[in-house]
């Protein structure tokens, strides 16, 4: 890596197996610029799963199936960490190991653009425009910033119409939306639209909102949101819908067909 690129991103790899392996290789070719890579691993040296059949079948020796991980993290400027990964910390931005102080990553959010952790969100996020947005929205996974553990127990309408929430109904939890939002200048503005990537960020957590499958919007605040969103707020507020189907208006492609990906 380039040391002289101001580190922007971290790209965090846990396990050498030998999708992995490739990225390295690839990344010893052409790193990307501004990204700091981490390998963690909980032994130094991988087992090429591709070969086991063979071995077992007595076709390879056992330091045949072997890749040294090390040689791979040192050609490619990566840092190179042997220990078992149990667990993220996402409120800290943490990856947790076992016997050693966890990992830290680098956050960096720039202005004109909304990015968070690699590989703690992933998703794909936009500032909505802000006297657009209308129609129904219904959250039923996880609402950010109303004191909640998970996923809403009863869904929440949202009613749109000209770019702002002008209803919310439900149960308790949508009356302690309401309540978050009243009198909070710029807050019924829908900020955010965004749709998740990952195959892995667990349903009933904030990460849930990076899940594949996930779209969520936003109350409030987008003005440093990517593409250069307007709305000033105290408050950014992210409601989730499960099994979401996405589709582009101009050329009726789909994104997602309830929770799938459809492209």
């Amino acid at each position: 890596m380039n040391s002289s690129v101001a580190i922007r991103h971290d790209l965090v790899l846990v396990g050498g197996g030998h999708t992995h392996i490739q990225v390295l290789r690839a990344w010893a070719m052409d790193p990307a610029p501004g990204v700091r890579l981490t390998v963690v691993v909980d032994r130094p040296v991988a087992v090429y799963s591709g070969m086991v059949p063979g071995f077992v079948a007595g076709q390879y020796r056992q330091d045949e199936l072997e890749i040294d991980v090390r040689p791979l993290c040192m050609r490619a400027g990566a840092r190179f960490i042997v220990a078992a990964a149990t667990g993220l910390d996402p409120s800290q931005r943490r990856v947790i190991l076992e016997g050693r102080p966890p990992l830290e990553l680098t956050p960096y959010k720039a202005r004109g653009q909304m990015m968070s952790p690699i590989p703690l969100w992933t998703e794909v996020a936009f500032a909505a425009i802000e006297d657009f947005t209308h129609g129904t929205a219904v959250v039923d996974g996880v609402m950010l910033g109303i004191g909640l553990e998970g996923q809403v127990k009863e869904p929440i309408r949202w009613t749109l119409e000209g770019g702002k929430c002008v209803a919310i109904e439900g149960g308790e939890e949508a009356e302690r939306l309401r309540k978050a939002i009243d009198g909070v200048e710029n807050a019924t503005v829908i900020g955010e639209f965004a749709f998740g990537t990952s195959e892995k960020a667990p349903f009933g957590t904030p990460s849930e909102k990076g899940r594949i499958g996930t779209v969520h919007l936003a109350l409030g605040d987008n003005h440093n949101a990517y593409p250069g969103g307007q709305n000033h707020c105290s408050l950014h507020l992210d409601g989730v819908f499960l099994n979401a189907t996405l589709q582009i208006v101009d050329d009726g492609a789909y994104i997602l067909r309830e929770g799938e990906w459809a492209l």
